[in-house]
């Protein structure tokens, strides 16, 4: 099995040279995606396995010294984009492409569940016409296993609520 690298991520590929839409990351369990992320992650109370969980690891929406608590005050994986307009954070429209660092909020998603399903963009596809993201939960829909893994997301998509930019991204954090 080759190993390729995505950032800070790398999986294991079954030999093939690319990934072309969903790869598992090696292995099991949060990972950091972004050098900005601290050993361990950031602090994170949801529940090992679920995507809220492995979107926390890797996402502080609050910048370096404003306070705010951690991500798990943003609720549900579908909540968070309107919990953080509510907060005064900044956010974007589904209608703007998320920048890498970003979280990403969807409701309806195939295979969530009511609650949504939350991700963190890895990466922007040149063209505008898409991004990577980073997420957990997602293979195994709903069983909690910790896997994690990068898929492709085609912009403007149907199931993006908005996203919320990594203050770290912008060298805010």
């Amino acid at each position: 099995v080759s190993t390729l690298t995505f950032g800070l991520l790398s999986w294991g590929d079954g030999g093939s040279a690319q990934c072309t839409s969903m790869c598992v990351v090696d292995p099991v369990g949060a990972q950091p995606a972004f050098p900005w992320v601290p050993q361990g992650g950031f602090p994170d109370i949801y529940p090992f396995g679920q995507c809220t969980y492995g979107a926390a690891y890797n996402f502080d929406p609050f910048p370096a010294g404003t306070g705010g608590g951690s991500p798990e005050n943003l609720g549900n994986a579908g909540d968070w984009y309107q919990t953080a307009r509510t907060l005064g954070l900044p956010t974007l429209p589904p209608t703007t492409l998320p920048p890498a660092g970003a979280a990403v909020s969807y409701q309806g998603i195939p295979g969530a569940s009511g609650a949504g399903h939350i991700a963190v963009v890895i990466s922007d596809d040149p063209s505008g016409t898409g991004y990577w993201i980073y997420e957990m939960n997602a293979v195994d829909v709903d069983q909690g296993t910790g896997i994690t893994d990068v898929r492709h997301m085609t912009f403007p998509g149907d199931y993006l609520v908005g996203s919320i930019p990594a203050p770290q991204a912008s060298g805010g954090g």
